[in-house]
Formats: structure tokens, sequence, C-alpha cells
């Protein structure tokens, strides 16, 4: 059974389904070649990927968290991931070359493999809320290896890539003032409960939190 906020955040996912499946509809209508190709892609991955991440999300909803932790994570956090993505197929953009739009959707591809090769690392300890299970560890293996919160970085990355094949300056401004910093905020908000993990402090003195050798 679905509680709380995660009710709340798979409602927001499907709200965003919806949205994206006519918007992106009239977006492939409007265009024609290649650009319908490369928009007809980007929509349909990007429902693929809602649906597998809403169904992740349910599977991982078990554990306590904190209010404020549960608020930030189910709500907040997915209101600049949708004014990205909508504004990106809602309002007019500047035409993409099929170069620039085949790299945007090599970078969503990168993005979404990424991500879920976290998730899929992570198992059962996976959650969109804040929260330890009884017998937690630090995760080293897969894509932790190279940074700490892999997932947000491929969510990220995923983004970029939608937003780059349909080359709209406003959604980019958006996913970088918004989307961006409200990630940021989320690890910032998740790292002092992973510090009560025996040995993540030592994990964490190895590693960069989401671009290696940056940050």
């Amino acid at each position: 059974m679905l509680v709380g906020s995660n009710k709340i955040s798979i409602t927001l996912s499907g709200v965003l389904f919806v949205a994206v499946s006519v918007l992106g509809a009239l977006k492939a209508w409007a265009a024609s070649g290649v650009q319908l190709m490369l928009v007809a892609t980007a929509v349909v991955g990007y429902l693929a990927w809602l649906v597998v991440g809403a169904g992740v999300g349910v599977l991982g909803s078990a554990g306590a968290a904190s209010a404020a932790a549960a608020w930030a994570t189910a709500y907040i956090s997915q209101l600049p991931q949708g004014a990205t993505v909508l504004t990106a197929l809602a309002l007019p953009s500047t035409p993409t070359t099929a170069l620039v739009g085949l790299v945007g959707l090599v970078l969503m591809l990168v993005g979404i493999c990424i991500r879920l090769s976290a998730v899929v690392t992570l198992g059962r300890y996976y959650s969109r809320r804040v929260r330890l299970l009884a017998g937690h560890q630090v995760i080293t293996s897969g894509p932790y290896r190279l940074v700490r919160h892999p997932a947000y970085l491929g969510t990220l990355v995923g983004h970029l890539g939608f937003v780059a094949v349909f080359g709209s300056w406003i959604a980019m401004t958006i996913w970088a003032v918004l989307f961006v910093p409200m990630v940021i905020h989320r690890i910032l908000l998740e790292e002092p409960v992973l510090f009560e993990l025996n040995g993540y402090a030592d994990y964490a003195n190895q590693r960069k939190r989401l671009v290696p050798l940056v940050w």
C-alpha cells in the first residue's frame, strides 16, 4: 500500500507522465524528418524512464524518514524536474541540428543508465526518502566507486540530454538554476544521515559527492 509522501510522489510522476505524453505528441506532430525521430525517441524514452522510476520508487518505500527529509524528497524536488521537462516541450525552442539532437539523446541514455545502475547496485537500500534500514551498509561497488551520489548524477545528465534535444534555452536555465541546486540540496540533506553509517566517513574522504575531482 502506498502511504504518505510516497503516494504524492507517485501522483506527481503520474501527472508528469500525462503532461509529457500530451505535449510530446504535439511537439512530434509539428516536427518532421530527423527532428521527428529525435523528438519521438526522447519523449518515448523519457516516458519509459518515468514508469521505471515510479515502479522502483514504490519498491523502495520501506523504512522511516524524518518529516523534513520526506517533504524535500517527495514533493519539492520533483517540481524543478517537471518544470525543466515541460518547459522544453511546451515553449518554442531554437531548432537544433541532427548532431546536437543526437548528442542530447546519447546524454539522456547515459544519464538513465547511470541512475538505473546506481539503483540496482543499491538494491534494497534504495529509497526516494532519507532513511536507514536495519543492517544498512556502505555501498562502494558499481558507479559508487566513482562518486557518492551517482543516481543524482544520472538524473542531472539525463535531463540535460533531454533539454538538448529540444534546444530550449529557457529549459536549460531552469535546469541550471533550479534543478541542479535542488539536487545539491537533497545531497546535503542526505549526507548527515549517511555519515551515521559505519565506514561512510572513510568512503566519503576518498570520493567526491557528484562530479569526480570537482565536488
